[in-house]
């Protein structure tokens, strides 16, 4: 099987085409990489400028070619910092989508430091050492920390070269600014390093072209000529500080005269020199293992490790499959979803007779709860809108328009502000479907209220009537603790629509190991 992986980074672009055996042999058929500087403009105008789109549009539709001519199988694509902060991030993925049929996936800091990390204990020999990894960015750093087969912690900081010329610029640095810099890194990387520090890594590996340039300017010094290789190679922290400072002594052209420092990175090398060396001491590391293992790599080794279940989907409908499919893409589509998918089609059998949706409706509301939270693969805080994004952009296959969006606008609303006619895209449905959308995303959300917790007490629910009450019974096999609660909070919602009020109980099953 062929896989491409393209990485739209926030300073440059890169893909790998991998030919990927039965037998778990991975070979690298091609690479290709452009210098972009996507965030040059994102972080002073928190836009993506329009030289740096074009540039962007002319290399992904290459890539994409390119992949084709090579008869990749699976194209991926992922965005990192710029893109996820670019205000008119759409100009650039929405395009991509259209004209090479690819759709790049927004991931959060946090996913491209696992992703990072799965590629590193593939390229590096960790066995039971826990490893700190290091990725230093455009946009951001990311950590991770795991051992050979154990993903621990992932932070991403704020903190990327390009991020840091935006202030401090391409040119010498004074000591003012130096000192600026530093402190900055301290700043924000102050809560992370604390989390990294109580895991104990043994070992610190770097990755990223930042890290291996500086890396490699080391080495050639040490040694009088250039590695094929670094993988794996060690430097000190004493000489990537010799290093660091005698960049930021020189103007961006004297950066040029040290190999290997291309013209396209000696713009930020030296910041991004600061950011890895206050990160090793302020972790007391004094040694630094370079690996040449990256993000991209990273995502084909996820797709790979998600395929074969991926695949085992014959007895699914074709909408079953696009679902599952999406779910599995953005790390979903387990037991606790299946949970809550079955309490909002209890709930919507329950309230049948109250909101005389079609049966259809069901159906989809259940889809809206496999993929509630997959929106949170980008980012926690504003998840219900990235989902929404993800979905109405997915192409679900065996979906009529309408039933996508309203899919997606199930999961706009499971959390957050209510539908309102101040939300332009709501306010465009037709009457009807409006309401469909308010019923559906109020059982959607007492749906997820009774697994607040995440534990997956409420097994399941039962109903019955009093008047115009209906009272929900939660059967348990422990008592919940915050699921009655958070569910009674959301039920207003749905007494807006239908005027039902509802009242919760829980019922405590025990077992015969209790008796």
């Amino acid at each position: 099987m062929r896989i491409a992986a393209i990485d739209i980074g926030s300073n440059s672009v890169h893909m790998v085409l991998v030919e990927a055996s039965g037998d778990g042999v991975i070979t690298t058929i091609d690479r290709a990489k452009d210098m972009i500087k996507l965030g040059a403009d994102v972080f002073k105008t928190q836009e993506l400028g329009k030289d740096a789109l074009e540039r962007a549009h002319r290399v992904l539709k290459r890539y994409v070619d390119l992949a084709d001519q090579l008869r990749a199988d699976e194209i991926l694509a992922v965005a990192t910092s710029a893109v996820r902060e670019a205000k008119n991030a759409g100009d650039l993925l929405d395009p991509f989508r259209e004209s090479t049929g690819v759709t790049a996936q927004l991931i959060s800091g946090e996913e491209e430091a696992r992703l990072i990390q799965l590629a590193v204990r593939r390229a590096i020999e960790l066995r039971r050492e826990r490893g700190l990894v290091i990725d230093i960015g455009g946009g951001s750093t990311e950590l991770a920390v795991g051992t050979a087969d154990r993903y621990t912690l992932g932070a991403s900081l704020k903190l990327g070269v390009q991020r840091l010329k935006a202030t401090f610029g391409d040119g010498e640095l004074s000591k003012k600014q130096v000192k600026a810099v530093r402190g900055q890194v301290r700043e924000r990387a102050q809560a992370a390093i604390a989390q990294v520090r109580d895991l104990k890594p043994s070992i610190v590996i770097g990755t990223s072209g930042t890290i291996r340039t500086l890396a490699e300017a080391i080495l050639i010094e040490q040694r009088g000529k250039r590695l094929q290789h670094i993988n794996a190679e060690k430097v000190s922290q004493n000489d990537l500080r010799a290093l660091v400072e005698k960049l930021s002594t020189m103007s961006m052209k004297q950066r040029l005269s040290i190999e290997p420092i291309e013209e396209k990175r000696a713009d930020a090398i030296h910041l991004g020199g600061w950011i890895l060396v206050e990160l090793l001491h302020a972790l007391e590391q004094d040694e630094l293992t370079v690996s040449d293992a990256s993000l991209r790599d990273g995502v084909v080794l996820d797709f790979l490790s998600r395929s074969d279940a991926a695949v085992r989907q014959s007895s699914l409908s074709v909408r079953e499959r696009a679902v599952r499919h999406l779910a599995l893409q953005y790390d979903r589509g387990g037991p606790q979803d299946a949970l809550i998918e079955r309490h909002a089609r209890e709930l919507f059998a329950m309230t049948a007779r109250d909101h005389l949706l079609p049966v259809g409706d069901c159906e989809l509301l259940a889809f809206a709860a496999q993929l509630h939270a997959i929106g949170r693969y980008v980012d926690f805080k504003r998840n219900h809108k990235h989902g929404y994004y993800l979905i109405r952009h997915a192409r679900l296959r065996g979906f009529t328009d309408d039933d996508a969006t309203i899919v997606g606008q199930l999961v706009r609303y499971h959390r957050k502000s209510r539908p309102a006619k101040r939300h332009k895209r709501y306010r465009r449905l037709p009457k009807a479907m409006r309401r469909r959308v308010r019923i559906l995303s109020a059982l959607l959300r007492i749906a997820i209220a009774l697994d607040r917790g995440a534990t997956q007490v409420v097994q399941r629910i039962t109903a019955k009537r009093d008047g115009k009450t209906l009272i929900v019974t939660a059967h348990c096999q422990q008592p919940p603790a915050n699921e009655l609660w958070a569910a009674a909070r959301r039920a207003p919602f749905l007494k807006d629509e239908l005027g039902v009020d509802m009242k919760f109980e829980a019922e405590v099953e025990t077992t015969a190991a209790d008796d």
